[in-house]
């Protein structure tokens, strides 16, 4: 099982590259979707982070991404640190078992 980083910021894609997470920069819309459906092929992917930057451009995206995924998709904060706008990890848990607190 392995993590995987989907970012717009190479500094962050470069920071978990040397903690050996595998990653790829993405810019434009095509590019992350492609991405994404690529991603579902590869069966050792436990968990996939998502930079901040990239998970507001493209949340429908990713919510839509999620009924299918194998795998966890989370939310982690990009280089500029920059401040998530909520908890993504209780966001998916609360999406995945359908209660909102």
């Amino acid at each position: 099982m392995k993590m995987f980083l989907l970012s717009s910021d190479r500094d962050a894609l470069t920071g978990f590259r040397l903690a050996g997470v595998q990653g790829k920069l993405v810019g434009d819309e095509a590019e992350f979707e492609s991405s994404l459906n690529k991603l579902l092929e590869d069966k050792e992917i436990a968990v996939l982070l998502i930079t901040s930057e990239l998970f507001e451009k493209f949340d429908p995206i990713i919510v839509s991404f999620r009924k299918k995924a194998p795998f966890v998709i989370t939310q982690i904060p990009d280089s500029k640190n920059r401040e998530m706008k909520n908890d993504s990890i209780t966001r998916y848990i609360q999406d995945a078992v359908g209660i909102k607190v």
